[in-house]
This record gives C-alpha cells, sequence and structure tokens, in this order.
C-alpha cells in the first residue's frame, strides 16, 4: 500500500503506475470534480471505492429516465460499472452528520470508442447552458465539436 498525501484534485494518478486500487472518502462540494478528474484515470485504475452522501451515489448509479439520472450519471457510467456497496448511517460518525453515507465501488469499463463522444456532448451541453453569450440551444452547445 502506498499512502500518498496530496491534493486529490491536483494529483498526477497515472504517476502511481497502473491497476491503482483507490480508496476514498470525499466531502459533498469536492465528490463530482474529484470523480470527474478519476475518470480521465480510468486506464490506470483497477477499482475505485469511494464514501459519498447516499444521494450522490444515487445519481452516480441511477437509471435513464429516472429523476436522479443526470450529468454525473452519464460521465461516470460511460467509463465505469458503478455499484452501491451498502449504506452507512449517521450514526457510524462521531459527530454524526445530518445525512446517510454510501459506499461505491467504480470499475472501469475500458477502452472507448463511440461513447466518448456521449461525454463530449454533455460536456458542450453543460457549457453551452452557462455561457456569457447565453446559448439556449443544444445545437449551438454542440457547435464547437462540429468544426
Amino acid at each position: 500500500m502506498t499512502l500518498v498525501e496530496a491534493d486529490a484534485l491536483d494529483f498526477d494518478y497515472a504517476a502511481l503506475g497502473g491497476g491503482l486500487r483507490i480508496v476514498a472518502t470525499c466531502p459533498k462540494q469536492t465528490s463530482s470534480p474529484l470523480l470527474f478528474r478519476l475518470a480521465g484515470y480510468d486506464a490506470s485504475v483497477r477499482d475505485l471505492h469511494v464514501m459519498l452522501q447516499r444521494e450522490v451515489v444515487a445519481r452516480m448509479t441511477a437509471n435513464p429516465g429516472t429523476a436522479d439520472y443526470g450529468r454525473l450519471t452519464v460521465m461516470l457510467q460511460v467509463k465505469f460499472a458503478i455499484a452501491r456497496l451498502f449504506v452507512v448511517p449517521p450514526g457510524a460518525f462521531r459527530p454524526a452528520p445530518k445525512v446517510d453515507s454510501a459506499v461505491a465501488r467504480l470499475t472501469p469499463l475500458g477502452p472507448l470508442r463511440a461513447a466518448d463522444h456521449g461525454q463530449c456532448i454533455v460536456r458542450a451541453r453543460g457549457r453551452g447552458r452557462r455561457s456569457d453569450s447565453g446559448c439556449k440551444t443544444l445545437r449551438n452547445a454542440l457547435s464547437a465539436l462540429c468544426r
């Protein structure tokens, strides 16, 4: 086991080599940015075990058409098989938080081809919705991908 003390959002995980088994507990404010970052290292990762707020794990494991299905779901499920392993009740912590936590296992799916385009579309749509230009249509958000 190698314990690395570093900023998880800036660290170069590939520098550790392949076959990484990452175990982490993430506060809500950094969970999505960290998961997106780790998704970029899927080729170096054997598996990830993360403890997050239960609702974040629900979004990660959501099925299409459900209320929890969204950007986090798409961006992670295209790279990983995700399973919620168990719920951790507030009483497991001191002091007890006001929310349940859950532990999830993410296992890389391997090399992708067309599915990578789905991630590009989701990213483009996310940028367009918030851009200063007021882009509101998917066509405008995707224009950068079609050049």
